[in-house]
């Protein structure tokens, strides 16, 4: 009887072993079929495992960022500086400068400037009204007591008004058709017309009357002195005067 409880007994112990052992086979069975199975799943799926190496591939992402900051910090460079030397302003004594001073024209002309504008409006004073109008130093270039005496007679200006040539007043001079060669004549109307002493004062004068000393035309109109005083007569009014002997 105690050798059948004995041999049971060890039947039961290598049944036991036995399946202990085809337990633990199982389970390393398994262990290796599910980590063959993840690694599967894991090398098919698209989204990384941040347990392996390979999430270290995330680093190119924050060193692609360090060239933009360094493009950041040069930029404010590229804006400061000195400006190109040719937006700079000409020197005083540089010799651009010096033309475009000469070029300037000095309006209005005034008592003390000496150029050959002033020297251009006394000829064109002269060529106008006569040597009579500058006779003691004519066209001298040089804007003196005479040519200011004639600029207030032919404005009709007092003798102590101040006087300047306007661009107007020195076109008007200069630019105007004038016969040369020919002395003033007398002129006398050939109809009943009228005679401006300004823009707002005309006076009717009759046919066949001596108006006075012919000066120049300007445009529809000749410009003639009586008694030291000058008028604007149409000259499709009036013709020159010979005298009868």
């Amino acid at each position: 009887m105690a050798n059948s409880a004995n041999t049971s007994n060890r039947k039961k112990k290598w049944l036991f072993l036995g399946l202990g052992i085809l337990t633990a086979g199982l389970s390393l069975f398994g262990y290796n079929y599910w980590k063959k199975n993840k690694e599967k799943v894991n090398s098919d799926s698209k989204v990384p495992d941040f347990e392996s190496k390979k999430s270290k591939t995330t680093k190119p992402d924050q060193s692609s960022t360090k060239p933009l900051k360094k493009s950041t910090k040069t930029s404010p460079k590229t804006k400061a500086g000195p400006p190109p030397k040719s937006t700079s302003a000409p020197k005083p004594g540089s010799k651009s400068g010096a033309n475009k001073s000469t070029q300037a024209k000095p309006f209005p002309l005034k008592m003390g400037d000496k150029n050959s504008f002033v020297k251009n409006f006394q000829s064109g004073l002269i060529k106008k009204y006569g040597k009579s109008i500058l006779p003691k130093f004519g066209a001298d270039g040089s804007f003196g007591k005479e040519l200011a005496a004639a600029i207030r007679k032919i404005q009709k200006l007092s003798a102590t008004s101040p006087v300047s040539v306007s661009e107007t007043l020195y076109k008007s001079v200069v630019s105007s058709k004038v016969l040369t060669g020919v002395e003033p004549s007398l002129i006398i109307t050939t109809t009943a017309t009228k005679v401006w002493k300004d823009p707002k004062t005309a006076v009717s004068v009759p046919v066949n009357m001596v108006l006075g000393q012919q000066v120049c035309q300007r445009g529809d109109f000749t410009l003639f002195q009586s008694d030291k005083l000058y008028f604007l007569v149409e000259t499709s009014a009036i013709k020159p005067y010979k005298p009868t002997t």
